[in-house]
């Protein structure tokens, strides 16, 4: 709608004896290198050009001496150009970028000081490759427009399927868990270009994009059973989706998000009890938990160890804790939170937890700001992974979850989750990097989109652009 509204004005002003606003406004857009922004600009550009078109008609001028004058007052077409493709072109957000580094270097120094301690060499070594590798991927995604979510939502999210399921089926697994599970993960910010496509397209929407995200779990469940970690993907799809129709886009009553929402949380009030009624490996893990003294010399031997740890740990300082060595071998990705305390006492592992906080809010304050719908919605997948893994481990760390294999973003040792998690904020920083410069099809720009035009053009930046009262 709004590219035809901007075609009819286009028109207009051409009949009224301004057929050369058309060679004005493609010199001036034709310096713009970005092309999604030029209809935008373009858009801007008529709407200033018929202000100061009116302003000349009421001061007693002719329609086509009062044209000419409008178009004239915009300046130099190749000058106006320029100076709007230096607005409208992508930015890096070096601020995030820079704290997600400064995360990264803080997990690799934690690493190094487990290897001083006593740790393994080749654990150090992983993180330091996953890490490097991981960077490299983010910084590759981040130049890639990431509305391809949005353009080829099926394709997409069939390949990433097909992905998961290939990395789930192929890896060896160790009492029901994969190191591949992570790369379920990446199908969170993916399932966003899903829930954008179907938008508007009411309940049959929401039902189309329900049956994708129930075929992908199918498909992987298909492929080899996962440990509660792998399944966190599937709520957040969820979450996205209620988000979605709350929101008003699928155009339905709100209280359809609710039933959405439900979804997950009924699933995960039956699994402990569906994994109790097997009485296998995963039940007993679940009532070790649930009692960890009936059990403690078999899976509730890690809870009581746990909080025996915690019980010696000093505010400040390494806790007197002797003949860990081999307990923390096998424990360092699912317990780094719990190490960290142990060797640096209490306040150090509040205040990573405390930055990690910090970390999510301040991304969650800036995707806030987007107007693309779908960048917001797939920085919002980013944020969901990144903060629930965080508080999976912080609750195992402590004592409040079962143990699984969860590790602490950034600072565990876990090459896989590691360049997955390092995808994610690859994605999260095109979504920053193209905010000003991605207007949604078939919407008007959004208030970042028309402030960066009219603080230019209104500011009188355009050369001989003159201000009407």
């Amino acid at each position: 709608m709004a590219m035809r509204e901007g075609k009819k004005d286009k028109g207009d002003f051409a009949a009224k004896g301004q057929a050369f606003c058309s060679e004005y406004l493609a010199l001036c857009t034709g310096q713009m290198r970005c092309k999604a922004m030029r209809p935008v600009v373009e858009r801007e550009l008529l709407a200033h050009m018929e202000e100061q078109r009116q302003a000349y008609l009421s001061e007693g001028k002719g329609e086509e001496e009062a044209g000419k004058l409008a178009v004239g007052q915009m300046g130099d077409p190749l000058e106006t150009g320029m100076r709007l493709d230096r607005i409208h072109r992508p930015r890096m957000n070096w601020r995030a970028a820079g704290m997600i580094l400064a995360l990264a270097a803080l997990g690799l120094f934690f690493q190094f000081m487990f290897f001083i301690k006593g740790g393994d060499g080749h654990a150090l070594w992983n993180y330091v490759k996953s890490t490097s590798v991981g960077i490299v991927f983010m910084f590759g995604i981040c130049f890639v427009d990431y509305t391809i979510l949005g353009k080829y939502p099926r394709a997409v999210w069939c390949g990433m399927t097909a992905l998961c399921m290939a990395a789930t089926f192929w890896e060896p697994r160790l009492n029901g868990m994969v190191r591949s599970e992570y790369t379920l993960m990446l199908l969170v910010p993916c399932y966003a270009g899903l829930v954008f496509f179907y938008r508007g397209q009411k309940g049959l929407g929401i039902a189309k994009a329900l049956a994708w995200l129930l075929a992908a779990g199918v498909c992987v469940l298909l492929a080899g059973p996962q440990a509660s970690i792998g399944k966190v993907w599937l709520c957040g799809g969820f979450l996205m989706l209620g988000y979605a129709v709350f929101a008003g886009w699928y155009q339905v009553k709100k209280g359809m998000a609710l039933l959405v929402w439900g979804l997950p949380v009924a699933g995960i009030l039956v699994t402990p009890v569906m994994m109790i009624a097997e009485k296998g490996y995963r039940g007993e893990r679940v009532l070790a938990f649930l009692n960890p003294q009936d059990r403690a010399g078999t899976e509730g031997y890690v809870y009581l160890r746990m909080q025996e740890i915690w019980q010696r740990l000093r505010l400040v300082g390494q806790a007197p804790i002797s003949g860990e060595e081999d307990w923390w071998q096998y424990q360092t990705e699912n317990m780094a939170l719990l190490r960290i305390g142990e060797t640096y006492g209490v306040l150090a592992a509040a205040a990573l937890a405390a930055l990690l906080v910090v970390f999510a809010v301040l991304l969650l304050r800036r995707l806030l700001r987007q107007s693309n719908r779908l960048g917001l919605l797939a920085g919002l997948g980013g944020v969901y992974v990144f903060a629930v893994t965080a508080l999976l481990h912080v609750m195992i760390s402590t004592g409040h979850f079962p143990v699984t294999s969860c590790a602490l973003p950034f600072v565990s040792m876990n090459g896989k989750q590691n360049v997955c998690l390092f995808i994610l904020m690859g994605i999260l920083l095109s979504v920053f990097r193209n905010d000003t410069v991605r207007p949604e099809p078939g919407v008007s720009s959004g208030p970042v989109h028309r402030s960066a035009s009219r603080r230019f053009l209104q500011g009188g930046r355009v050369c001989g652009y003159r201000k009407q009262s």
